[in-house]
């Protein structure tokens, strides 16, 4: 799993679950990263816990197809280097979160996951995706930074939000003990937090008013 990943592979779902306890994980990234960082937040007796599946060999449509008629909230961790799998879970999925690297813009890879949202958009009316600038270094260029941001606001399908989300130490504190930034003890990182909770209310459309 790429460490841009992983503020939002904690942090969303643990803060979804304050809010909806219904939510279960799916890792269907081959290196099963989301599954380890579960392991330990169980290891270490972390409440609230939360249901993971691992992928593994199964068929990530056959799997998703399971929580169709149910009232679970899924969160999905997989890459869109695996094209099979990335496919499957866009053609299930209410909302698609792909943070990416100011040194990761470019034309092609943003056209190109422009494209499979309007490909999937055909048969998944409902679907909606959207992208930002994540691990955005405090010594980058604004002007930089705006540069590339620039890359994906025409895009058609991809909507392009302006939160940037900032490098900080925290997320990765907090990933590898199995725990959202939020769950941080002690003081927390203010910039963190607004960061994430920006990005929350942009994917789910409400305000996280427990953490």
């Amino acid at each position: 799993m790429e460490q841009e990943k992983q503020p939002f592979l904690c942090a969303l779902p643990f803060m979804r679950f304050s809010q909806n306890p219904n939510i279960v994980l799916v890792d269907g990234d081959k290196n099963e990263v989301l599954t380890e960082c579960i392991k330990v937040r169980a290891m270490e007796d972390y409440t609230p816990t939360i249901e993971c599946i691992s992928c593994g060999d199964l068929c990530m449509g056959d799997l998703l197809k399971t929580f169709k008629d149910t009232p679970k909230d899924v969160t999905v961790d997989v890459g869109a280097e695996d094209t099979v799998r990335f496919k499957s879970a866009i053609a299930y999925a209410d909302v698609v979160v792909a943070p990416c690297t100011a040194m990761q813009m470019d034309n092609w890879g943003a056209e190109y996951m422009d494209f499979l949202m309007g490909e999937s958009q055909k048969t998944n009316k409902n679907l909606r995706a959207f992208s930002f600038l994540n691990k955005v270094s405090k010594f980058l260029d604004v002007d930089f930074g705006e540069d590339f941001s620039d890359v994906l606001k025409p895009l058609a399908h991809l909507i392009f939000y302006s939160p940037r989300v900032m490098r900080d130490i925290a997320f990765r504190k907090s990933f590898g003990d199995g725990i959202a930034v939020s769950e941080i003890k002690g003081k927390k990182s203010k910039k963190s937090m607004d960061d994430i909770k920006c990005i929350y209310t942009k994917v789910f459309g409400e305000n996280n008013t427990n953490q």
